[in-house]
């Protein structure tokens, strides 16, 4: 399912960016994750193409209205263990969209933070949390930014 999404977004020419557990394996931390988390650049442009395409995505219209979207903090689990997040506390897309770095996940084109954009993130993720896999990447992710 995360090569649909993929497919259907970089058809779109909505920003995208792989974030958590996946980015983190393709920074190169030995990690198991079974999902995809995936930031999204949703603006007036393009909020209701994207609206669209979740509905293709899920085969029904989800339980809110395109505009809606358009919220901060949004969250759309999708199938295939994909979840959509419209935006981070105190990160602007697009400053971590032109450092981003340029990859390939399961054959289609992805980009996802770079290393110190990535430790922003994880801290905004992990500061209501204790899991011991958010402290290791937290951990990972200060040696690369030292480097």
């Amino acid at each position: 399912m995360s090569k649909l999404f993929l497919q259907r977004f970089n058809g779109l020419n909505v920003d995208v960016l792989l974030i958590g557990g996946r980015a983190m394996k393709m920074l190169g931390m030995s990690r198991d994750t079974e999902d995809y988390d995936y930031w999204v650049n949703i603006n007036k442009s393009n909020y209701e193409s994207v609206y669209e395409t979740v509905i293709e995505m899920l085969g029904y219209a989800p339980n809110f209205r395109s505009e809606q979207l358009l919220k901060p903090k949004k969250k759309l689990p999708l199938p295939g263990n994909v979840e959509v997040i419209t935006s981070v506390d105190n990160l602007a897309f697009q400053d971590i969209f032109s450092r981003s770095i340029h990859g390939k996940l399961e054959g289609e084109e992805v980009k996802y933070p770079c290393p110190c954009d990535m430790l922003k993130l994880k801290k905004i993720s992990a500061k209501d949390s204790s899991r011991k896999i958010d402290a290791d990447d937290i951990a990972f992710l200060e040696k690369l930014c030292k480097q």
